[in-house]
């Protein structure tokens, strides 16, 4: 065998299926067809459990405004997840995907052959990308209630993962400055834990989160609720910093329930 250099080889090429024609009817059921467009919105997540397979349904919408319904299988629709819930990826995606099945208005995967490509740096993603609003472009796509619910119960996910889904990451120095409630994640180092006097919790109301006057004894919350034995809270302040920027963040009760996964 010989080795031969081969000259001026053709780029992939791409023909893509309109979106139009998908939601009239006016393709083939038996052809496969490239497909490209903007996620709007993650619609339905089923995680890998047993007797289920991973999928993830997803809203495409094209440069036209139609919109239509794209079902990620398995290694696709995980491999569509770790992109989505990795915090650096916090702008517009825009997916290409080859030999896709066509039925019912709706696309997916075919079972092998199909290729995934997730705002990778090609021509075709990149101009679909510049020809979307500027707004667009710097916006992630959102989930919906049902998929959220969906992906919360999945038991492939800890409760870190859960903590961060769906956040934009920032710098410790911009989130500072947030004036307004944000989902965010920043990358800080820890400085120190500030202790009060019990530590890492403190005494309160069995109904709302307020400070009992007094760990010992029974008493009337202001909340109207007759508390016979005072609850323990979490309360956790830490202090932080990200190159000269510092911060404290002080973690509440619910939300330290919800990242470890028991109560005080």
């Amino acid at each position: 065998m010989k080795a031969i250099e081969l000259q001026n080889i053709p780029p992939k090429g791409y023909f893509f299926k309109d979106f139009g024609e998908i939601l009239q009817g006016k393709c083939k059921t038996d052809r496969l067809e490239d497909i490209i467009g903007a996620v709007s919105e993650i619609n339905h997540i089923q995680s890998n459990t047993p007797g289920k397979k991973v999928v993830v349904s997803v809203v495409l919408k094209d440069l036209k405004g139609n919109c239509i319904n794209c079902n990620l299988w398995e290694i696709y629709g995980s491999k569509f997840l770790a992109y989505y819930n990795d915090p650096k990826n916090n702008r517009a995606i825009v997916i290409l995907l080859t030999h896709a099945m066509v039925k019912d208005g709706q696309v997916s995967n075919a079972w092998s052959g199909s290729k995934l490509l997730i705002n990778e740096d090609i021509p075709e993603i990149q101009d679909f990308m510049s020809k979307l609003p500027t707004n667009e472009q710097k916006e992630k796509p959102t989930q919906s209630a049902k998929s959220l619910s969906n992906w919360s119960s999945g038991s492939q996910y800890s409760p870190v993962e859960r903590f961060v889904h769906n956040a934009k990451y920032m710098s410790l120095s911009q989130f500072c400055k947030i004036k307004h409630e944000t989902l965010c994640v920043t990358i800080t180092t820890t400085l120190k834990f500030a202790v009060s006097k019990y530590g890492w919790f403190y005494y309160g109301c069995t109904r709302c989160s307020s400070k009992a006057p007094n760990p010992e004894k029974a008493y009337e919350c202001s909340c109207g609720q007759k508390v016979e034995q005072p609850i323990p809270r979490y309360k956790i302040e830490i202090y932080v910093s990200n190159g000269e920027s510092k911060y404290r963040f002080v973690f509440w009760d619910s939300e330290c329930a919800a990242i470890l996964g028991m109560t005080a």
